[in-house]
Order: C-alpha cells, then sequence, then structure tokens
C-alpha cells in the first residue's frame, strides 16, 4: 500500500466536500473498504466545521490508515508534526 501511494506535499486548498472526496475517489482503487471508509468519514467530519482537506491531508490519513501498528501510526503522526512545525516560523518574545 505505501508503494502505491506518496505523502502528497503541497497541495491547493479545497473549498466544499465534494472536492475533498473527489480527491480521495481518486485513491479508491488503491485503498482497502476500511481504509476507504475510514478517510470518508474523518472528511465528513471535518466538512462539517467547514474545514476541508486538500490532498496534502488526504493522504496522510490515508497512509496513516494503512499503517498496522500503533506504533507505526505514532511515528507517522510525530514525522507529519515535526515537519510542520518546520514550516512555521520562530517568534521570538521581547
Amino acid at each position: 500500500m505505501l508503494d502505491m501511494l506518496k505523502l502528497v506535499k503541497k497541495a491547493p486548498e479545497l473549498h466544499s466536500l465534494e472536492e475533498s472526496l473527489a480527491v480521495l475517489n481518486k485513491y479508491r482503487k488503491d485503498i482497502s473498504k476500511e481504509t476507504y471508509g475510514f478517510a470518508c468519514d474523518i472528511i465528513k467530519n471535518n466538512a462539517i466545521e467547514h474545514l476541508y482537506l486538500n490532498e496534502a491531508d488526504i493522504t496522510a490519513i490515508l497512509i496513516c490508515g494503512s499503517l498496522k501498528s500503533d506504533t507505526e501510526r505514532e511515528n507517522f503522526i510525530k514525522d507529519q508534526i515535526e515537519t510542520i512545525k518546520q514550516g512555521i516560523p520562530t517568534v521570538k518574545a521581547f
């Protein structure tokens, strides 16, 4: 599964549930039914709050959902958090 999916680093913002689900459907044949359902639920739950996941978000969810152990998932999430932190400029207090 991880061979088929590559984490998308940058993707344009999306502005609707339909756009987010269209991105998910691009990967439907490459993922299990369970992973698809899991990702679909996350996308819909975020859309309730008008937060529309883009391809970078969705590929991260799919990869995380495909990992077999909690340890693998935790390490993947930690790596993603560190990557995000590196992109945030450091602000020093005066």
